[in-house]
């Protein structure tokens, strides 16, 4: 009987649970007004407020050299193919900070992506969310950026930093 009892309420549990869970899902869905395919939700003030809370470091960089310096997996790096991890090293011009202290105008920063992931898209103008760790192959402590939180500058990027970081524009 007490079995019984016990798989009754633990079945009830995990119900309960689900409906929770889906009810919360379907509120935030309903907080957003609009329902957006084209990514830019990403790029509006409470994502990046997300990514900014949880970082040392936001700025707006321009990328100009990526250096392959480990990968986990048995993908390929250098010709994008197959299932793995690259890290890389990525020198930049530092062109605004949103939040933190950086002292040079070139920084060093680390990035990951999945060895099929086209590195020339790590190039260019971007926002990155950095935090400082002494976890990276180097042994020193250097930035390393949050995971899935690079932006390209597009989608009023900049502005809604900006205001997040109490800037005018």
């Amino acid at each position: 009987m007490f079995i019984k009892n016990l798989t009754v309420f633990i079945l009830t549990l995990i119900v309960l649970t689900s409906c929770q869970t889906v009810l919360s899902q379907t509120k935030s869905k309903n907080k957003k007004s609009v329902d957006k395919t084209d990514g830019s939700e990403f790029y509006q003030t409470e994502f990046l407020e997300g990514d900014y809370k949880q970082v040392d470091v936001v700025a707006y960089v321009k990328v100009r050299q990526i250096t392959l310096v480990d990968s986990l997996g048995n993908g390929d790096c250098g010709n994008n193919k197959g299932t793995g991890y690259c890290l890389y090293r990525l020198k930049a011009d530092l062109k605004e900070i949103f939040k933190g202290k950086v002292s040079q105008r070139e920084i060093e920063f680390y990035t990951s992506a999945d060895a099929d992931y086209p590195k020339k898209n790590l190039m260019g103008e971007r926002v990155v969310f950095l935090n400082w760790s002494d976890n990276y192959p180097d042994k020193k402590k250097s930035l390393g950026t949050l995971e899935n939180s690079t932006r390209a500058i597009e989608y009023d990027v900049l502005k809604n930093l900006r205001s997040l970081a109490g800037k005018k524009s």
